[in-house]
Order: structure tokens, then C-alpha cells, then sequence
């Protein structure tokens, strides 16, 4: 279900492959937070991640990550049904230089929940089901520097994760984005509440 697990601070992968797994790729979390615990000094380098079809893959995410003070980079993402980088309940992070390919229907390529001040910069992000980056009750945070094509909507900012929490003081900036004339589709999607963003 999970190929790749990390429970354990300060983890340096780099330079595998990873393909199959019917539920993650990379599952970063504590497990020793019974509620799920955010990690320290985890570095995923020059991963090459893949999940297995469907139905067997069904709803499958490539990375799922809850840390601190930690990197993704260089990695390329690709086939996921589910999402392709997924962070939640982390900070100070470094997401760039990715490259994110073909997400199922319901498939974000870098979702961002309920997390601050992380930096999504740098990456190309291809074909995703639905956003090609989601700020999701997350706050103080950067994307700048995306290359994002043929998403169904570019880069949205809402609440679903925490309603009380709004996506607010966050930084969208120099993104390249092209649509794909999906019905509904749009840019930059600045929901309700969403306020203070520039």
C-alpha cells in the first residue's frame, strides 16, 4: 500500500525509482503521533514516482508529506489517480523544481493543506485532473516560478480543509499558465473569504 515510508527525522532519499504502490509512493509522516506527527529535516531528491493503475491505484498519491523544515526537489511525479505531492499540516518547506505529469480526475498536482510559510517554486505541472496547485486552508505561503499547463484550474485558494481557516497572506506570482478550455476552468481562483492574498 505504501512503497516508501519515512517515520524518522532527518531522511535523505535521492536518485530511485518508485512505481506500484496501490496507495503512496512516499508516505513522510511521525508515526510515533498517533495523530500523525510532523517530521524534521527530511530531503527527498531525484525520485522518479508512479502509482499503480487503477482500480488497483485507485484515488493513489505519489508523495504524501507532513514535515518541517524540509525539501522536495528534482523529483518528477507522473500517473497518479489521486494526488501528485500532497503537504499537509507543514511548514518551512521547500517544494521545487519538480516536474508533475498526468493526475486522475479528482488529482491535484501540489496540493497545500492547512500548512504556512512553504515555497512552491520552479516546477512543471502537466495534465492534472482538477488544480494544478490548491492552497487549502494554508496560509503565508509562496508560489512563484510554476510552469502549469492543461490543469483544470491553475492555482485556487479555499477553505475545505478548515472552514475557520482561511487561505489568506499568501504570495501568487510569475506563473506561466495555459488552460486547456475546460468548462469552468480558471487561472487563478481566488474563493470566497480568501482575503490579503497578493
Amino acid at each position: 500500500y505504501i512503497a516508501v515510508r519515512i517515520g524518522a527525522n532527518t531522511v535523505t532519499v535521492d536518485g530511485i525509482s518508485i512505481s506500484g504502490a496501490n496507495g503512496f509512493g512516499v508516505y513522510v509522516a511521525d508515526w510515533t503521533n498517533s495523530h500523525g506527527g510532523v517530521l524534521s529535516g527530511v530531503v527527498l531528491r531525484n525520485l522518479a514516482v508512479s502509482t499503480a493503475a487503477p482500480p488497483a491505484g485507485a484515488s493513489g498519491q505519489g508523495i504524501s508529506f507532513v514535515a518541517t523544515n524540509s525539501v522536495i526537489e528534482l523529483c518528477t511525479v507522473s500517473n497518479t489517480d489521486g494526488h501528485a505531492i500532497a503537504i499537509g499540516n507543514s511548514t518551512w518547506n521547500l517544494i521545487i523544481n519538480n516536474t508533475v505529469q498526468n493526475t486522475g480526475g479528482g488529482g491535484i498536482g501540489i496540493p497545500v493543506l492547512l500548512s504556512e510559510h512553504n515555497v512552491i517554486a520552479g516546477n512543471t505541472i502537466t495534465n492534472t485532473g482538477a488544480d494544478g496547485t490548491l492552497l487549502d486552508s494554508s496560509q503565508y505561503n509562496y508560489v512563484g516560478f510554476n510552469t502549469i499547463t492543461s490543469p483544470h484550474n491553475g492555482v485556487t485558494l479555499s477553505d475545505e480543509q478548515n472552514t475557520a481557516r482561511h487561505a489568506i497572506r499568501n504570495y501568487i506570482g510569475n506563473n506561466a499558465m495555459v488552460l486547456n478550455n475546460k468548462a469552468g476552468s480558471d487561472g487563478i481562483w481566488i474563493n470566497n473569504d480568501r482575503d490579503w492574498n497578493m
